[in-house]
């Protein structure tokens, strides 16, 4: 059953990050009315919300786009930095929202932030966890207990990640237009459209998460007896 569940949570993010990329592809060859780079849409949005002190800078790789709170960064991947399509200008507003979060102290973006480090710490104990069991250091039964209670920390992570990025998007949304950087109901669903792709994949990893706390929780109650 659990492997069911692992093969179906895989499957969902599998299909999220395909179908997300379909949707760029799609709204990347629609231009938006207001001819605005992705760059020059970050711009706009930030010198709108009085944010002077985030930077714009190009990122490496496609989809590489994110906000970076600590160097106050906005890094837009090539197509979006340089586009002039909706898709472009969504994906910019969206990180723009992010930096926008940061400058209004967001609580659910300070509560993630503050867990990055555990998590990442979390996320390095799993081979290290496994190659002890195997050494018979610790038993079974411990070793999946303290799987079970990583996994669930990772997707603590994961279901804080969730209100962040919905909210950046909510906030790219109602920007867009406000701005005049995209006009007309078209232009909006185009952008909808790209950003609501994107939260799947969120939605994707929190579900794949979820199994791992399911599938490390039996599989220590197993040991156990």
């Amino acid at each position: 059953m659990y492997l069911l569940l692992i093969l179906f949570a895989f499957g969902i993010s599998g299909l999220a990050a395909l179908y997300v990329k379909s949707r760029i592809a799609k709204y990347r060859q629609i231009p938006a009315t207001s001819g605005l780079s992705g760059a020059e849409t970050a711009q706009h949005i930030l010198r709108a919300s009085n944010i002077y002190d985030v930077s714009i800078v190009p990122a490496n790789g496609l989809m590489g786009d994110h906000y970076n709170p600590a160097t106050k960064t906005v890094a837009l991947s090539p197509d979006v930095y340089n586009g002039r399509s909706t898709a472009a200008v969504g994906i910019a507003a969206h990180e723009c929202g992010h930096a926008i979060q940061h400058q209004q102290a967001y609580g659910p973006l300070q509560l993630r932030g503050a867990v990055v480090g555990i998590t990442q710490f979390s996320s390095s104990l799993f081979y290290p966890i496994m190659l002890v069991m195997f050494m018979h250091i610790i038993s079974p039964h411990v070793g999946y207990s303290i799987m079970a209670v990583v996994a669930m920390i990772i997707m603590g992570f994961q279901l804080l990640t969730l209100p962040v990025e919905f909210d950046a998007s909510n906030r790219a949304k109602r920007l867009l237009p406000q701005l005049g950087i995209i006009n007309g109901p078209a232009e909006a669903h185009a952008v909808s459209s790209v950003l609501n792709a994107a939260a799947l994949t969120y939605v994707a990893a929190f579900l794949v998460s979820l199994v791992n706390v399911l599938y490390y929780l039996t599989m220590a109650g197993d040991r156990r007896r």
